[in-house]
C-alpha cells in the first residue's frame, strides 16, 4: 500500500466515524429496542436494584466489588442464576466446575450445599431446567481475548450468542505482557470495557478491594477501593459494592451502587446472606423468586 493509498484509508475511516444529531438520534431509538430484549436489569436479583438502577444494556461494564470470602462469587452467581431470558457466559477462575455446578444448585434449591452432595452420591439428580441459560469455562488465566473467542463460538452454537458475559475474577485473569499487577489491572480492565462495547454484550466482573489491615469484610466499600488500579473506577459505566453487616457478619450484608454514569450513586441495600446455600437475597424481599417484570422495572426509574 502506498503513502497516498493509506491516507486516502485513514481519512475513509475517519469519515465513517463521524455522527450527527440525527445519526446519534437513530442509534438511541436502535439501542432502546434492542435494550427491551437484550439488557439486564439487577431487579431480577435484588428488587430494589432494579428501581434505582436502570437496566444495564449491551456494551456496559458493571465492577462488583468486595473483600475476599465475603460473597463476591456467589452474588456473581446469584445475578447469572436469576438472569432467566438471557444466555449467561460465566467465566469462571477460581471455583471448579463440580462446585460451581453444587453451588448453583444449592441456591436454585434453597437447601445446604451439603444436601446437593449427598442427593447426588444416593443417585438422585436436580431439576436444572431454570439453570440451562447458563454456560461455563473453568480454566483460570483466561485472558479477554480468549472470552472473545467463546463469545464467537457460542454465537454459531444452538445456545446462541451471550447477552451476558461474568468474570469471577478480575485478579485472576492472564495477561503475560503486564510488567506489574498495576498495569495487568489496568489493561484488564480497559479490554473488558472494549470487549463490551465490540461484542455488544453486557459485562459483569467481579473485583477484590485492596487489603487493609485487620479487615474483616465488615468495612465499607468506597468507589477507589479497588485493589491494584484506579482504572477500575474509571473503566466501568457502575461500580457496586458488597461488604458484611459488622453486628452480624455470618448472616448480614450490604449491597450499593458506588458509581452509575446513568443513575447515580444509591443508599446501601441490607440483605440477608445463608450460608449453608450460599444465597445472597434483599432482606425485604426474603423467598421471593428470581425475575422481575418489565414493569417493575420501569416503575422505580425516576426514583
Amino acid at each position: 500500500m502506498t503513502t497516498q493509498d493509506r491516507h486516502a484509508a485513514e481519512r475513509a475511516a475517519a469519515r465513517a466515524d463521524l455522527r450527527s444529531m440525527q445519526d446519534l438520534e437513530t442509534e438511541y431509538r436502535a439501542s432502546i429496542q434492542r435494550a427491551d430484549a437484550a439488557a439486564l436489569s439487577l431487579g431480577c436479583w435484588l428488587p430494589t436494584l432494579g428501581r434505582r438502577l436502570r437496566p444495564i444494556v449491551p456494551g456496559e461494564l458493571l465492577f462488583l466489588l468486595a473483600d475476599t470470602g465475603v460473597g463476591k462469587s456467589a452474588a456473581l452467581q446469584s445475578i447469572a442464576r436469576c438472569a432467566r431470558g438471557h444466555i449467561v457466559l460465566f467465566v469462571e477462575m477460581e471455583l471448579p466446575g463440580p462446585l460451581l455446578f453444587e453451588r448453583w444448585v444449592a441456591q436454585e434449591q434453597r437447601r445446604p450445599a451439603g444436601e446437593i452432595e449427598n442427593m447426588y452420591r444416593n443417585g438422585k439428580s436436580a431439576l436444572l431446567v431454570n439453570l440451562l441459560h447458563i454456560w461455563t469455562c473453568q480454566r483460570t488465566r483466561r485472558t479477554v481475548r480468549d472470552i472473545h473467542w467463546m463469545i464467537e463460538e457460542m454465537a454459531t452454537m444452538p445456545c446462541g450468542k451471550p447477552d451476558v458475559v461474568c468474570v469471577d475474577y478480575l485478579g485472576l485473569m492472564g495477561n503475560k505482557a503486564a510488567r506489574s499487577p498495576y498495569e495487568a489491572m489496568t489493561q484488564q480492565a480497559q479490554d473488558l470495557k472494549a470487549m463490551a462495547k465490540t461484542d455488544n454484550v453486557v459485562v459483569l466482573a467481579a473485583t477484590q478491594r485492596h487489603r487493609k489491615e485487620n479487615s474483616d469484610g465488615t468495612t465499607k466499600v468506597t468507589l477507589h477501593d479497588a485493589r491494584d488500579s484506579g482504572c477500575i473506577e474509571e473503566s466501568a459505566g457502575i461500580v457496586i459494592g458488597l461488604w458484611r453487616d459488622k453486628s452480624r457478619p455470618a448472616t448480614g450484608a450490604f449491597v450499593q451502587i458506588l458509581k452509575s454514569t446513568k443513575d447515580g450513586i444509591s443508599d446501601a441495600i441490607h440483605c440477608e446472606v445463608n450460608g449453608p446455600s450460599l444465597l445472597i437475597e434483599e432482606s425485604a424481599h426474603i423467598g421471593e423468586e428470581p425475575g422481575m417484570p418489565a414493569a417493575f422495572a420501569a416503575e422505580g426509574m425516576d426514583g
